[in-house]
């Protein structure tokens, strides 16, 4: 996949990343680079899956989150594993079609 239609499937997907609090992540990758894209994601994805623990949790034992609450919580969690999933594939495919370029 070339690197163009690389980026418009990552602008695309823009809509998906600030739902899944990934914008931000987007956002501070113009300025600096990919590997602190990556980070960030990953942060984000790991901060999302946290809280979405914590919520259902605390739910189970005190009942101090309502059920919509917890739903929420683990989609969004769900979302931004998924998005990370898909950053992850389209890198590798990237990659692949790198190493079948002859020379």
């Amino acid at each position: 996949m070339p690197i163009d239609a690389m980026a418009g499937a990552l602008q695309s997907l823009s809509g998906v990343s600030s739902a899944s609090g990934l914008g931000a992540a987007k956002k501070s990758a113009e300025s600096s680079g990919f590997s602190e894209l990556v980070h960030d994601a990953l942060k984000t994805t790991n901060d999302e899956m946290v809280r979405a623990t914590t919520v259902s949790n605390e739910h189970l034992s005190t009942g101090k989150h309502d059920l919509h609450e917890v739903i929420i919580a683990l989609d969004r969690a769900d979302l931004s594993f998924r998005m990370l999933s898909q950053m992850r594939n389209k890198v590798l495919d990237a990659y692949n079609d790198v190493m079948r370029m002859s020379v």
